[in-house]
């Protein structure tokens, strides 16, 4: 499992500042984080996710920015599990043999003191929802002024430096929470790739 859980780099100091000032200026878009439910549509329930977020529209300089850095990301990890056994150079491994990889919009969250988001995982259950086919999960971590707010999965949890991404699967495999941020903000972009297999 800890092959398949990964800190990697994304952006440099320079562009995290830049990523900084561009969502502080996008900052009146925060708004309550919405969760899935199994019978309903996305909905704000603060009781297994307090924090807020927005999307960052595609065209934006946030995007542009981190998704470029997310796709160095995709790189270096399917490097390191390449070096760790070849069989991981095929679907629906992104960037992998006869695969094609599409990006779901990026969200930027933000964590202020006690807030956090409980165990789940990110590939949805229900074969018919469109996010089932979710393999992989970014965690991009741009700020460091905080305390607690780790990214916890069952082998351990996680604090990457600003510009470090934690890349693991989507799947039921991988549970994981937000711990509640003890002081300060916590500031991450999150994104899914799902994976399309080309003959």
């Amino acid at each position: 499992m800890d092959n398949l859980i990964q800190v990697v780099d994304c952006l440099s100091d320079a562009k995290v500042q830049k990523v900084l000032q561009a969502i502080e200026q996008e900052s009146h878009k925060f708004g309550g984080a919405p969760v899935h439910h199994k019978n309903a549509e996305f909905h704000v329930d603060t009781k297994v996710r307090s924090n807020t977020c927005f999307s960052a529209d595609d065209d934006s300089y946030i995007a542009r920015a981190i998704h470029l850095g997310m796709q160095k990301s995709l790189v270096l990890y399917k490097r390191n599990l390449i070096d760790y056994h070849h069989a991981y150079n095929s679907f629906p491994m992104p960037n992998a043999q006869h695969t094609s990889i599409r990006r779901e919009q990026i969200q930027i969250l933000k964590y202020e003191k006690e807030q956090q988001y409980k165990w789940h995982t990110d590939q949805f259950p229900q074969r018919e929802h469109r996010l089932h086919s979710r393999e992989l999960s970014i965690v991009l971590y741009l700020t460091d002024f905080f305390t607690g707010g780790r990214t916890c999965l069952p082998n351990g949890c996680y604090k990457p430096t600003p510009g470090q991404a934690l890349v693991f699967p989507s799947n039921w495999c991988f549970p994981h929470s937000a711990e509640p941020v003890k002081s300060g903000t916590k500031i991450v972009a999150v994104a899914w790739f799902h994976a399309d297999y080309n003959e």
